[in-house]
């Protein structure tokens, strides 16, 4: 008895996905959906219509739309970030200013304590 621990590399056969629908040309019926699109309580099957040109310009512009909307969005992301950046540089600044002036006052009082007795 011989036993493979390497599973075969053989090349496996393409599957064409696209095979199981009809062409675009073929305007007799539109294409039957494979099963796992089928609706999911009566068993009906969806039809897969092409897309109309006037629906394509439509998908271009929305598609568009989007982008320019998310390329808006990340250029108010980096702004707000640069701002924020300063803004916590700032922050740091100032506070070590405040611990440097507490650290002097509290060095001053000593001094004075101590050459006060």
């Amino acid at each position: 008895m011989r036993l493979d621990i390497m599973p075969d590399r053989g090349t496996p056969e393409p599957v064409d996905e696209l095979a199981a629908f009809a062409s675009e040309t073929d305007t007799s019926q539109p294409a039957v959906a494979p099963a796992p699109l089928r609706g999911p309580r009566d068993g009906s099957a969806l039809a897969a219509m092409p897309i109309k040109d006037e629906r394509v310009g439509a998908l271009i512009h929305s598609v568009q739309a989007v982008a320019r909307r998310v390329d808006v969005l990340s250029i108010t992301v980096d702004a707000t970030t640069q701002r924020l950046t300063r803004w916590i540089i700032g922050l740091a600044v100032v506070t070590g200013l405040l611990v440097l002036a507490l650290l002097a006052q509290t060095y001053l009082w000593l001094t004075v304590a101590v050459a006060g007795r």
